[in-house]
């Protein structure tokens, strides 16, 4: 268990070769309970290491009430993801999770689906258009070289199209 909590914790900063995540992946739900990483940690956990984020969360998400925790708190982390690639497959992969949590809102049940789609897919669109606002700005005043505005509207295009546009 030691081992897995260690590459948990590393998976912040390095990726994880994919031994290292066989490792991790079964060990996830005993190192959410209680939680290994913080709400902080997720944001690089989630760009360095995407293919480890959702198990993640789903685990996250799921131990909650064993933990007496809110979800808000890994919720607020997810709405304020930049909008890059792992970014966007997290939040899609969430939005298609059906494991049941619990609704602390009503005391009865929902979907992680349910749950992401009404407290986070709005904070995360309106977050992802602002810093696209933002890559503008600084695109059109000249202080930026790089693509990130064209490429950030591709991922927003995208993913409203992969996720939202069908429903």
């Amino acid at each position: 268990m030691s081992d897995a909590m260690t590459l948990l914790l590393a998976a912040r900063d390095r990726v994880l070769t994919l031994s290292e995540q066989r490792v991790l992946l079964p060990a996830l739900p005993q190192l959410t309970s209680p939680p290994v990483i913080t709400a902080m940690d997720l944001p690089s956990l989630i760009s360095v290491n995407p293919s480890i984020a959702h198990p993640l969360l789903a685990a996250l998400l799921s131990s909650c009430a064993a933990n007496r925790q809110d979800p808000v708190v890994y919720l607020e982390a997810l709405k304020h993801l930049p909008p890059i690639l792992p970014s966007f497959d997290l939040i899609g992969r969430l939005l298609r999770d059906p494991t049941t949590v619990p609704d602390m809102t009503t005391g009865g049940k929902t979907t992680i689906a349910d749950l992401v789609r009404t407290e986070v897919l709005g904070w995360f669109l309106h977050d992802c258009i602002t810093w696209l606002d933002r890559a503008e700005d600084l695109e059109r005043a000249g202080e930026t070289s790089d693509d990130r505005f064209a490429k950030g509207v591709q991922n927003v295009c995208d993913f409203i199209r992969a996720n939202i546009a069908k429903r």
